[in-house]
């Protein structure tokens, strides 16, 4: 069962000053009051702009012929020499025929396929399941695998202690239960013992609902529990994105989707929400990104002008996530050319050195 509240909270705009240091100054250098020579920085980077494919005529590590794929996600777990991808996989132009793919990806030089599917198997998921994203910190849980299902319902995998997944027989939220339209890809965060899961709703506005973590942990080891959630008012709308359709032309964003929030912390400390998401306007799409504080109402999320990935070789871009793997940050995305797989881009430091 789900229990349903909105909450009621005001937008502002004075934290602009702040988020532009915060964001900016963790590129800067800062000295010590002795000697003058800079402290060693081990404060993880999170990039909101200027990615470049690692490579513009082989982008993939992961591709399946006659299929879709998008999404991505990394499984949680110590750094090893690979990567364990989830991520959604339809027949080329059957997207609502969606599953779920796993994958391992060991060099960004190598594609791959899939390796193993989760299909839909309850009533309530419908025809298919899709936008996986993994869930680590609930209080006495092993990480979890969000899903979203056709009808847009969303359900969860346990992940048990020999790595197995098993999925629960009950959506943690039913389809249709906030009223507000058609949720779109789910991205958990946790904060201070609260779980938010931000949405987008029609492609249109960035939402969460929020729940005590310890009712979802509750929930997750009997799903005939009840969770009460409190859905947030519009925290960014497509229209606030502005993105390049030509070279010399702008256009205001008619859709935002595959929407990914994560918190992280600043060179100083400071927790920080980051959101990365596709835009689209006059047929154009972008990956595009945004920052803020507090990451709701308080302070809505303020967008970074330049786009996310500085160029993609002629494909459509998709489904954006970043993570942080053998000391390089990735940007893993669905990239649609002759069909969709899974691309990888880097920041341009980190790109492999031409001989």
């Amino acid at each position: 069962m789900i229990k349903l509240r909105v909450a009621r909270s005001a937008r502002s705009g004075w934290f602009l000053a702040g988020w532009l240091l915060g964001m900016w100054g963790s590129s800067l250098g800062c000295g010590t009051l002795g000697d003058g020579t800079a402290p060693q920085d081990l404060w993880p980077r999170t990039p909101l702009r200027g990615f470049v494919l690692r490579d513009e005529s082989s982008p993939f590590v992961l591709l399946k012929s006659g299929f879709d794929l998008d999404n991505p996600t990394t499984e949680p777990g110590p750094m090893s020499a690979s990567l364990r991808l989830f991520g959604q996989l339809s027949p080329r132009n059957q997207p609502q025929q969606s599953q779920i793919f796993v994958g391992t990806v060991r060099s960004l030089a190598e594609e791959s396929a899939p390796e193993e599917l989760l299909a839909p198997t309850l009533p309530w998921e419908g025809q298919g399941i899709a936008n996986p994203m993994w869930l680590s910190g609930l209080p006495g849980e092993e990480p979890v695998m969000l899903y979203t299902t056709s009808d847009g319902a969303v359900g969860l995998f346990q992940r048990l202690r020999d790595g197995s997944l098993s999925r629960l027989r009950r959506p943690l939220i039913p389809a249709a239960s906030f009223g507000m339209g058609k949720l779109g890809r789910v991205s958990p965060v946790l904060t201070d013992g609260t779980l938010r899961l931000y949405f987008t709703v029609d492609d249109k506005t960035v939402h969460y609902a929020a729940a005590d973590a310890r009712a979802v942990a509750d929930f997750v080891s009997d799903d005939s529990r009840s969770v009460s959630f409190s859905v947030s008012p519009a925290l960014l709308s497509a229209s606030d994105v502005v993105i390049s359709v030509t070279r010399s032309q702008t256009a205001v964003a008619e859709r935002i989707s595959g929407l990914f929030v994560r918190r992280v912390l600043t060179p100083a400390g400071r927790a920080r929400y980051d959101l990365y998401a596709r835009a689209e306007a006059m047929g154009k799409s972008a990956l595009v990104a945004a920052s803020s504080y507090q990451g709701d109402a308080r302070e809505p999320f303020l967008v970074v002008s330049e786009p996310l990935l500085a160029a993609t070789a002629g494909g459509v871009p998709s489904g954006p996530y970043v993570t942080q793997w053998n000391g390089q940050t990735l940007l893993l995305l669905g990239l649609r050319t002759v069909q969709t797989g899974v691309a990888v881009a880097l920041l341009p430091s980190d790109l492999p050195k031409q001989p």
